[in-house]
């Protein structure tokens, strides 16, 4: 049974907002000012990339997915043929042999991610890590699937997700150990005029906790550490950034500027043990909220890289020694209009906690690498580092491998 879904607002939201339920709330709006708020900027001038291809040259890898608890590293990806691929990665030189990323077969006939936007992802639990994708039935309709090396046997076991069906993943949890991972999924919502796509969630061994998610959520993220998930709603024409608890179905409005927001992301800042928020704000910004109470965000940052690139796409989250970092692509065109991979791209890291960071920001890609997608982050046992693909001309991938220059004496 679906949850009902019920609405708060933020202390730090003061607009006029019309409710998922179709009332509206009258509230005041001051515009936002990014001049109010402290500003990270602050660029490692002297750091040297170190910017590798690590995967086949004569072959392409799309969008690998990292398995990131150590020390047993693994990486996973889907083939446009619809394989699915494991190989292990080496903890030192975040490498996989062989280099192609074709180690061992996990499955055959996965939908192709140009019609799910989601390839295969890790969902991590309390019994070892596993795959979940989405594979396409006889009818052509995608359906749930998970994936595992048992424990005991160490053989590989594959198995539907019961009530999986028309389903397609769109994201894991990542809290280690976990003992009920979730996932959330996307599906097509039919109306008289169009078909648009649509989300919910579920336990993943747990079919009966499967629930719709409200309609104008876009970019749903699992909040690291909670039963909840990020997104953004349409709330009068401008895309704010919302907490949905799980449990209670309780929707939390937390941003009430005019700027538009894609991407966010929330996690706990180890040097301020505070949960942030993150999220590209039109396009060329990225906003940081700190809570101060259960539903209580305040703005207190922006971020805005010193590139003369001015769009940012899909920042990543990590922590590196009790510090916060994001890693991010900066590009000459905005989110949607990449398809072709024809703008120039940089990849960038910055720190979230300012005064436990040794840089600010930091472009890790050499500067002749300009057709990019996909920025991943790995930590290994003395660095982190950060993916991305390299798009070429016959829009084959190489995958490189970007060292952040984080180290474990120089956090």
């Amino acid at each position: 049974m679906f949850p009902r879904h019920s609405i708060t607002i933020s202390l730090s939201a003061y607009l006029f907002i019309t409710c998922f339920s179709g009332k509206a709330i009258a509230l005041e709006t001051p515009p936002f000012d990014a001049s109010e708020h402290q500003e990270i900027a602050a660029i490692d001038q002297d750091f040297t990339p170190d910017d590798r291809v690590i995967s086949d040259l004569s072959d392409s890898l799309i969008d690998p997915e990292f398995d990131k608890n150590l020390p047993s590293l693994r990486m996973a990806w889907q083939e446009r043929s619809g394989q699915l691929w494991q190989t292990d990665v080496d903890g030192v030189t975040g490498a996989w042999t062989p280099s192609n990323g074709r180690q061992s077969l996990v499955d055959t006939d996965l939908t192709v991610v140009g019609k799910t936007r989601q390839g295969p992802e890790w969902a991590y639990d309390n019994r070892g890590n596993r795959l979940i994708y989405t594979k396409k039935m006889e009818s052509g309709q995608p359906r749930l699937y998970q994936a595992w090396r048992d424990p005991t046997t160490q053989q590989l076991v594959k198995t539907p997700l019961v009530a999986g069906d028309n389903k397609a993943l769109y994201e894991t949890s990542h809290d280690l150990g976990d003992p009920t991972p979730r996932i959330i999924y996307s599906y097509r919502k039919a109306d008289a005029n169009r078909t648009t796509m649509a989300y919910g969630w579920r336990e993943i061994d747990e079919p009966t906790t499967d629930a719709l998610l409200p309609l104008n959520f876009q970019f749903p993220q699992w909040v690291s550490g909670r039963r909840a998930i990020v997104a953004t709603a349409r709330i009068d024409g401008v895309r704010q950034v919302v907490y949905y608890d799980i449990d209670t179905g309780k929707t939390t409005i937390i941003t009430s500027d005019l700027a538009q927001k894609r991407f966010p992301l929330i996690w706990q800042d180890p040097a301020t043990q505070s949960y942030v928020l993150s999220a590209v704000m039109d396009d060329t910004t990225i906003g940081i909220w700190r809570q101060k109470s259960q539903d209580d965000w305040v703005l207190t940052s922006h971020l805005n890289p010193p590139t003369e690139l001015p769009y940012i796409f899909k920042p990543d989250w990590f922590v590196w020694h009790g510090a916060s970092y994001l890693a991010y692509l900066m590009h000459t065109e905005k989110s949607g209009q990449t398809q072709n991979h024809q703008g120039k791209g940089e990849v960038w890291v910055s720190c979230m906690s300012e005064s436990h960071c040794q840089f600010l920001h930091r472009q890790v890609n050499h500067s002749t690498i300009t057709r990019i997608k996909d920025v991943e982050n790995l930590a290994v046992d003395h660095t982190v580092y950060v993916y991305y693909a390299e798009i070429l001309p016959d829009q084959r991938r190489l995958i490189h491998r970007a060292d952040s220059g984080l180290s474990l004496s120089n956090p």
